[in-house]
């Protein structure tokens, strides 16, 4: 059930753009969306998924390239396509030409070391900023 649910998210928010006629709520969404899209890129590098298609590859293909289950490899196939990541030809699936470059491993211009590594040392979870916040006396406050 768990991993049902967390497709069904991948999914709704890989690759949608939310239509609010505020631009401030789109925005929003979009910080609640990013999380979701990284780590389906992420996924995506750490399988080195992006060496393995520079050619057309069927999901059926990929899944046993990559030793994963067919279904879910479906899934993730079509969040990264929604993302742009990949392009999708009949049931056919490629890395797409504009980030081939950058997310292959074996380019001059590769980014698929860089940014797993810039992204594990960027983040700052939630309850950590609000313990820092509750901690930390503002100098004006001081007794």
């Amino acid at each position: 059930m768990q991993r049902l649910v967390m497709y069904q998210s991948m999914l709704s928010m890989a690759g949608k753009k939310m239509n609010f006629a505020n631009k401030k709520q789109n925005y929003l969404l979009e910080l609640v969306h990013a999380p979701i899209r990284w780590s389906l890129l992420e996924s995506a590098l750490k399988l080195h998924l992006f060496d393995h298609i520079t050619q057309w590859k069927s999901s059926l293909e990929i899944a046993k390239i990559l030793l994963l289950d067919k279904s879910s490899c479906d899934i993730w196939l079509i969040g990264l396509t929604s993302l742009g990541l990949l392009e999708k030809s009949k049931k056919n699936y490629r890395v797409a030409p504009l980030y081939r470059e950058y997310l292959s491993t074996n380019t001059e211009q590769s980014m698929a070391v860089l940014l797993p590594n810039m992204a594990s040392l960027s983040p700052c979870k939630t309850n950590a900023i609000i313990k820092l916040l509750k901690k930390t006396k503002h100098p004006n406050n001081q007794s």
